[in-house]
């Protein structure tokens, strides 16, 4: 199902395989929406463009690793639950990041989350739900 105008862009469920795939995204810098939600995307590229985007939604799909996201500068909402996400590397740069949601992952440790609270961030809101810790001791760092 897909919905696009100038700032909000959403293929919700269409076997979409890469952000590349999306021809709304190609020049378009406006974007301040994307939702691509239960796709079949592996990897989180493709986006370095977007510098006014917003909110991103890429849950539901098949991303390892989270990556390339440090241009996204304006960015306050993540939502990257239902995914195969182990470590919460690269949210480094992401300092408006309000939201982030990465349940249903099989997330071990949130030592990457140290770049968005505090001083460093503006990190309100974290889904850690149903991922793989082991024990307390993972979350001391909050």
């Amino acid at each position: 199902m897909a919905k696009a105008s100038a700032s909000f862009i959403s293929h919700v469920g269409e076997s979409i395989h890469s952000v590349f795939e999306v021809q709304e995204l190609h020049g378009n810098s406006a974007v301040r929406s994307l939702n691509l939600h239960s796709n079949c995307i592996q990897r989180i590229e493709g986006l370095g463009h977007l510098s006014r985007l917003v909110t991103l939604n890429l849950s539901s799909n098949n991303i390892r690793n989270i990556e390339n996201l440090s241009g996204l500068v304006q960015l306050t909402s993540l939502n990257l639950a239902s995914n195969l996400i182990s470590e919460l590397r690269g949210l480094a740069g992401l300092s408006q990041l309000q939201q982030l949601n990465v349940s249903y992952n099989v997330i071990t440790s949130i030592a990457g989350l140290t770049t968005l609270h505090g001083s460093h961030g503006s990190l309100r809101h974290l889904n850690l739900q149903q991922n793989q810790f082991s024990g307390l001791q993972a979350l001391a760092p909050l």
